[in-house]
């Protein structure tokens, strides 16, 4: 339960977002989006596995 609520302190805008927002808002570079898309399934699945030790 300590990875869901460590990951649940990150911003939503940090975790899923933030490569994206930074090039529509900054003109940043986007190379770093799929690592966000990447980063959030692994919370899925980490919270997922979380949830399931609990029951």
């Amino acid at each position: 339960m300590n990875l869901v609520k460590a990951w649940l302190a990150i911003p939503f805008w940090q975790r899923v977002l933030g490569s994206l927002a930074g090039g529509a808002l900054a003109g940043w570079p986007t190379r770093l989006a799929p690592a966000g898309g990447t980063l959030m399934m692994l919370g899925w699945l980490g919270w997922a596995v979380s949830a399931l030790r609990g029951r």
